[in-house]
């Protein structure tokens, strides 16, 4: 798996070059609100959704609720690398008559292998990020919420034959306008999603 290595440092250039976004953001406020994050995410998912329509209208799904909701969706297939037998990427939108509810990506995998010793061992994870807006409080109602979900199983190994299983979740939420390196977090990860490379766990670190 893809490790976070050296990507702390090369975030903001990494958003820059594939998104547009501008490189020099020593001096800026170390805050975002969160209306621009949400309309920036937006602006992506929706020129992505307008791309793949055209190239593979099975990768979009538009679905319409009550009272204007409509929720827009576009998947993502990572290709399976090394200990990685499935993995995905998923844009979400979600709008009332054109108004910006919820904005947010997730991003899933499913990982096997096995080792001297160490037996037959599998793992499933997701992590996701999104942009919210509610009724009230600060930064007009808008707050991030972030998730993290894990599950393994080790088959064999030292305990010979034996079956043991882990799992955790942990999940945040910050009200309020949004860290800038959480912003360009999210910025790297829609663009990993657009070419189908693996992001590293995301963390469920609102600040």
């Amino acid at each position: 798996m893809e490790r976070l290595g050296g990507l702390a440092a090369t975030c903001a250039i990494g958003a820059s070059v594939v998104l547009g976004v501008p490189a020099a953001l020593a001096g800026r406020p170390a805050r975002v609100p969160g209306a621009h994050v949400a309309g920036a995410l937006a602006r992506i998912i929706r020129r992505d959704a307008r791309q793949q329509l055209a190239r593979h209208r099975g990768a979009v799904t538009v679905t319409k609720r009550c009272c204007g909701v409509r929720s827009l969706r576009v998947h993502y297939r990572v290709q399976p690398k090394g200990d990685v037998r499935r993995a995905s990427y998923e844009l979400s939108l979600i709008t009332r008559h054109g108004i910006i509810l919820e904005a947010g990506i997730a991003v899933s995998s499913s990982e096997a292998g096995s080792g001297p010793g160490a037996g037959r061992w599998e793992k499933r994870w997701r992590g996701a990020f999104a942009i919210e807006r509610s009724s009230g409080g600060p930064d007009q109602g808008w707050s991030v919420h972030g998730s993290y979900e894990e599950a393994g199983d080790t088959v064999g190994g030292p305990a010979g034959g034996a079956r043991s299983g882990l799992g955790f979740a942990r999940e945040c939420r910050l009200p309020g306008p949004v860290p800038r390196l959480l912003y360009e977090k999210l910025l790297l990860m829609l663009a990993r999603a657009k070419r189908r490379v693996l992001s590293p766990q995301p963390l469920p670190a609102c600040g």
